[in-house]
Parts: C-alpha cells; structure tokens; sequence
C-alpha cells in the first residue's frame, strides 16, 4: 500500500498490488487498484485480464465481459469470458468460450471439465460425458467429477 501511495501514477506498482490484493481474497480492493493501471496503461492486456478476473470474481459480469473482450484473444481470456457467461447462466456462450479455450491449448482437466458443465447445462448431456470421460482419463481423481459423470448416465442405445 506504501507503494501505490508514493507512486499514484505508476501502472507498474498499482497493477502488483491490484494483483496482490485479488490473491488475498480483497477482489474489491484489486478493483480499484487494477481499473487504475488500466487507465494509465490502457494497452496492457495482463491487467485487462487481471481485471476481468476481479470482476468476475465479484459478479459484475457485465462489466468484465466488457473489459475482456477488448483483450487479446487467449486462452486465459476465453475461460474468463466462460466463466462470467457460466455466472450468468448464458451456457451456449460459455460452451462457445471454453470451446475456444480448449482450442487454444492442450486439454487439461480444468477446461474439459467447465466445457463438459456448460454442455450439459445446455441440453447436450451426450458430448458432456464424452469431455468427462476425457477428464477423468488425466486425472482419475476428481470425485465431484466421477459423480457428475454417474449421474449423466451412459446414452440412450449403447
């Protein structure tokens, strides 16, 4: 805090402790801190992301659609965007967000896992259990995952 005081006018200082802050469970105060170092280095698409993350993490998911989707696109951005649609109950957009997502990099657990929830969600319960399965083969252990799996059955005709 002794920092951001002394050096109001750093981008550099108030985006370290706007980071700092959502880390230790203060998102309101990484707010304030972030929206200022985005407004002294509006090009710098790390504290945009930072930023989106803050607000999401504060559902104000209207303002964090706004400010992610003039990052560039990335696959941290894209689950961002997911998250905030899966927030907002928007489940075809946020397949459509995860989808990219997992385009943008190998498949992990994590990504499979909200495009499997947001699939499901959205009526397509036979594609979800093809990215659980998928899940759960790199990583056997995830109980809540094994349990959403059970419940989804196998399809109708196999």
């Amino acid at each position: 805090m002794w920092a951001a005081a002394r050096a109001p006018g750093s981008a550099e200082v108030q985006a370290l402790l706007g980071s700092v802050l959502l880390a230790g469970g203060d998102a309101a105060g990484a707010e304030q801190h972030l929206a200022l170092a985005l407004r002294l280095a509006p090009d710098a698409a790390s504290v945009r992301l930072e930023l989106g993350r803050a607000l999401v993490s504060r559902d104000k998911l209207e303002d964090a659609r706004g400010i992610l989707s003039q990052a560039p696109p990335s696959r941290e951005r894209s689950v961002l965007l997911g998250v905030a649609a899966s927030r907002a109950g928007a489940w075809q957009e946020a397949v459509r967000h995860y989808r990219d997502a997992l385009a943008a990099g190998p498949p992990d657990k994590d990504a499979l896992n909200a495009l499997a929830w947001a699939l499901h969600r959205s009526g397509h319960s036979r594609e979800a259990r093809e990215l659980l399965d998928r899940s759960l083969a790199l990583d056997g252990a995830q109980p809540e995952i094994r349990r959403l799996r059970a419940e989804l059955g196998e399809p109708v005709g196999r």
